[in-house]
Parts: C-alpha cells; structure tokens; sequence
C-alpha cells in the first residue's frame, strides 16, 4: 500500500509528524476493511488575516472501488481523525450494501409471489 502526501510543505514539523502517525495507524485499519493499493492525502490550509488556520483535508482511497472524503477543521489532527473515520464508516457501510438485493430485484421478487404476501 501506497500513502502520498500533496501540499505537505505548508505544514510545519509538528503537524507534518502527526499527519503520518495519524495516516500510518489508519491506513492499518483501513486494510481490515477492504484490500487498499493507494491512499492519497491532499492538505490546504485558509486563513484570512487571522492568528489561526482552518484545514481542509481531503482523502482519496483507491481499491476495486473509490472512496473520497473532505473535511474541514481548526484543530489539524481532529480533522485528519475524521476524516480517515469517515472512511472507514463508508467503507463499512458499502460492505454491508454489497451482498444485498437492489429494491428492483426485491420489487420483482414480491411480485411472482402476489397470493403470498399484501400490498
């Protein structure tokens, strides 16, 4: 597995060290969940004028299917821990879709058995 980091130089070392802690432990549980070949993190930082920066972390994670997520935050490792969270849930919960039935099929089920079940 793959982790690249875009837009890391307007980081300083302290935020630069957490953002691959964070990423490295995340990217482990991520692989519980679904085979991952590529993470892609992209960091920006807005600030207007201000003492202090609002982040907008956007993740990119690519298997068989693609997952993306973008979160903003003042706090930067909160925003990077909800970020990987967020991914983590919508991979849980695309999981838990993929062995279903879609409604057509369901509809088309319910319809060759009419005498059995109500309207």
């Amino acid at each position: 597995m793959k982790i690249q980091y875009k837009d890391t130089s307007i980081l300083n070392k302290s935020e630069l060290t957490t953002l691959k802690t964070i990423s490295e432990e995340y990217s482990e549980k991520l692989k519980s969940y679904i085979p991952v070949k590529e993470v892609v993190i992209d960091v920006k930082t807005h600030h207007k004028g201000g003492k202090r920066k609002r982040y907008t972390i956007s993740i990119h994670v690519s298997d068989d299917r693609v997952f993306n997520t973008k979160v903003e935050d003042w706090d930067f490792s909160r925003a990077v821990y909800k970020a990987f969270k967020k991914i983590i849930h919508e991979a849980e919960h695309k999981d838990k879709i993929k062995g279903k039935p879609s409604r057509s099929r369901l509809k088309q089920a319910l319809l060759k058995t009419k005498g059995i079940f109500k309207k």
